[in-house]
C-alpha cells in the first residue's frame, strides 16, 4: 500500500451525493438464518451473502471516507475464521463507526442476537507505517450469519485496489464512489470472472465549494454476483495476477487555478522521480564511497576481479535487518557506518561502491513473484518491491 499526501486547498461546505452509510444492518433474513450449504460451491465454509464499498469526500477535513457493509454466513466450524477482522491502515488512516452483529437461529425459531463489544476491539502497532485494527464477532457457530460495518478515513488520494474475489464465494459485491473531477484516476480491470455492472457517469452539483460554487463529481458504480471463491493452485504465480478486483491508478490533481500535477507518467519521468522521491537521492553517493572503500579493492586492475571484491567485500561485512524496504530517513552514510540495513540499503551501498571503483553498474526496480507482475501500460512505482543491482 503506498500513499500520497496531499493538501486540498479548498473549503467544501456541502457533499450531495454519497454521504450515506452503505446498507445498514439488521438485514439478516429467516432464510439466510437456514441455509445449510450455498449450492453453487457446497465445499463453501463460508458465503458472502451481500457486501459493500461506498466512497466519497467527508466534509470537516475533506478526507477520503470509504464506508464498508459485509453480511456473511457461516457453514461449517471452519468457516468461523471469517469472523475475525483485521483492517490494516497506513499512517494517517483512521477506522471509526465499527458495529458488528451475529445473529443465530434458536430452538424455538426466534433470532438471537450478539452485538460486538467496544472493549472487543483492538488495535496493533505493526510498524512506524502501519496499523492493524481488529475484532471477532461473538457467539459464531454453525449456522450464525454475521454483519458488520465500518468507515475507513483517508487523507490521501491513492485509492487501495478493490477485490471482489476472496477464498469464500459471494453473492454480491457492489462498489460506489463520488469523487470531486479535480482528482483524476485510471481503473484496471483485472482477472475473472468480470464485472456485471461498470457505470461511469458524471454528477453535476455534487459539491459546492464557497468562493467558487458548485463542482462536479466523478461517479463510478461497480457490481458483480456470483462470484466463485478463489483457489490457488500449485506453482501458480501471485495470485494478484489473477484474482478478480479493478484497481485504481492515481493520475494527477488539478488545484483550483488550473494547475496540475501529474502523479502517472511516462518511463523516462518515472525513472527520474524513483531516483529523485523513492530513493530519497542515495544513489549519487560516489565521491563518499570512494574515499572509504579498501584501497586494496579500489587498486585492482581487472573490472570483473574488482566488482567481485566489492561484492564479496559487502557481503562479509553487511548484514541485512530483515526489511526489504528502509525507511524514510535511511541516510547511505548510516548504513555504511552501522554496517546494516534493508535490501534497498545494502544494494545501494553496492551500487555505490560500483560506481566509486568506476565500474559501469545500474539500479533496477523488479517485481517479486508473490508481489506479482506490474503493469505495462505505463509506470506505476508501487508495482516494484524489490531493488537489485
Amino acid at each position: 500500500m503506498k500513499k500520497i499526501a496531499l493538501l486540498v486547498l479548498i473549503h467544501i461546505t456541502a457533499c450531495y451525493f454519497a454521504q450515506r452509510k452503505s446498507t445498514k444492518t439488521g438485514r439478516a433474513t429467516l432464510a439466510e438464518l437456514n441455509m445449510k450449504s450455498y449450492e453453487k460451491d457446497s465445499t463453501a465454509r463460508a458465503l458472502v451473502l451481500y457486501e459493500h464499498a461506498n466512497l466519497y469526500m467527508e466534509t470537516k477535513k475533506y478526507d477520503f471516507q470509504t464506508d464498508f457493509y459485509f453480511r456473511k454466513k457461516i457453514f461449517t466450524k471452519e468457516g468461523t475464521d471469517v469472523a475475525t477482522v483485521k483492517v490494516i491502515t497506513y499512517g494517517k488512516e483512521r477506522i471509526k463507526d465499527i458495529l458488528a452483529v451475529t445473529y443465530n437461529l434458536r430452538e424455538n425459531g426466534s433470532v438471537e442476537k450478539t452485538y460486538l463489544q467496544k472493549k472487543d476491539i483492538f488495535k496493533n502497532q505493526l510498524n512506524e507505517k502501519y496499523t492493524e485494527t481488529s475484532f471477532t464477532l461473538p457467539n459464531v457457530k454453525e449456522g450464525s450469519v454475521i454483519e458488520y460495518v465500518y468507515s475507513l478515513i483517508s487523507p490521501y488520494p491513492s485509492l487501495d485496489d478493490l477485490y471482489f474475489q476472496s477464498d469464500i464465494p459471494k453473492l454480491q459485491s457492489d462498489y460506489d464512489s463520488a469523487i470531486i473531477g479535480n482528482y483524476k484516476y485510471n481503473a484496471r480491470i483485472i482477472g475473472n470472472p468480470r464485472l456485471t455492472k461498470d457505470n461511469p457517469s458524471v454528477l453535476k452539483k455534487c459539491i459546492y465549494i464557497e468562493g467558487i460554487g458548485q463542482a462536479a463529481c466523478a461517479v463510478r458504480s461497480f457490481s458483480m454476483t456470483d462470484i466463485p471463491a478463489f483457489k490457488e493452485e500449485d506453482y501458480m504465480l501471485s495470485k494478484k495476477n489473477y484474482i478478480s478486483r479493478v484497481a485504481f491508478d492515481y493520475v494527477s490533481y488539478t488545484d483550483l487555478r488550473g494547475g496540475v500535477r501529474h502523479y502517472l507518467n511516462d518511463w523516462a519521468a518515472a525513472d527520474k522521480s524513483l531516483k529523485n522521491d523513492f530513493l530519497k537521492n542515495q544513489s549519487n553517493k560516489k565521491n563518499f564511497f570512494k574515499k572509504r572503500l579498501p584501497e586494496s579493492v579500489l587498486q585492482i586492475s581487472n573490472p570483473l576481479e574488482k566488482a567481485k571484491a566489492i561484492y564479496s567485500y559487502i557481503q562479509e561485512n553487511y548484514t541485512w535487518n530483515g526489511k526489504k524496504r528502509s525507511s524514510k530517513n535511511n541516510k547511505m552514510r548510516a548504513v555504511f557506518e552501522e554496517k546494516s540495513g534493508s535490501v534497498y540499503d545494502i544494494n545501494l551501498v553496492l551500487y555505490n561502491s560500483l560506481q566509486a571503483a568506476e565500474i559501469e553498474s545500474y539500479i533496477a526496480m523488479v517485481s517479486t513473484r508473490n508481489n506479482g507482475l506490474p503493469t505495462k501500460l505505463y509506470p506505476i512505482i508501487a508495482d516494484f518491491n524489490y531493488l537489485i543491482v
